[in-house]
């Protein structure tokens, strides 16, 4: 479904591009999915950068314990992380990856912080 419709149809039907694909929301990835996902992107002439896992820190590291080494590491482009302001994230690092904020708010509840 998403390689036909949310990267495929939306590009001839709508003109949209994918730069970034996320895996699932707060839900353990495997290395199995993320490969066949990435396999069957580039299959379809498509090559998004994936953001894998989508958590907290503490979460997002022991999700992602499956791409701490070759060749796994390679499946996962970015790390997304909730909140990274606001906790710590040292443990993503590991993966020595860019880290995302896939779930953020502004570190003010203002008009103001909204630009933050």
């Amino acid at each position: 479904m998403i390689k036909r419709w949310g990267l495929g149809e939306a590009k001839s039907e709508f003109g949209l591009t994918f730069d970034f694909i996320g895996l699932w929301n707060e839900r353990p990835v495997t290395s199995e999915y993320t490969g066949w996902l990435k396999e069957a992107l580039k299959e379809a002439g498509l090559d998004p950068l994936i953001v894998g896992g989508d958590n907290f820190a503490s979460r997002t590291v022991s999700d992602l314990e499956d791409f701490y080494s070759l060749p796994n590491a390679d499946l996962v482009d970015v790390v997304g992380i909730h909140y990274p302001c606001s906790q710590p994230s040292d443990g993503a690092t590991v993966l020595n990856k860019t880290l995302w904020a896939s779930e953020d708010w502004s570190t003010e509840a203002t008009t103001e912080g909204a630009s933050c």
